[in-house]
């Protein structure tokens, strides 16, 4: 599980694991998120075509959403609502399966 509060992101990165046999030629990702009414925004950005060309938001009170990795993305840094600094968190829950 992944926790995000004020100002935390996650860099640039592909998910890429060729030394994993199992994982080398892709698998899918699973998240499960859940926010606090504290977090105002939070962004996936990510590079379909190679290039960092896509958004779409992850602040989200209840989400599930699936990935075909390997595929360059990062996440902004989460935004809190004025005076819920404290209290904004997003969470992330992971489930990974292998393709192959």
């Amino acid at each position: 599980m992944l926790a995000y509060g004020a100002g935390d992101y996650a860099g640039p990165h592909n998910d890429h694991h060729p030394e994993d046999a199992e994982a080398r030629d892709g698998y899918t990702d699973v998240h499960l998120t859940f926010c606090t009414q504290g977090v105002a925004r939070q962004a996936l950005i990510y590079a379909p075509l190679g290039h960092f060309s896509e958004e779409a938001s992850v602040a989200t009170l209840g989400g599930v959403t699936a990935y075909r990795l390997p595929f360059w993305h990062y996440t902004t840094p989460l935004v809190a609502r004025r005076g819920q600094e404290q209290t904004a968190r997003r969470w992330v829950l992971l489930g990974t399966f292998l393709d192959a």
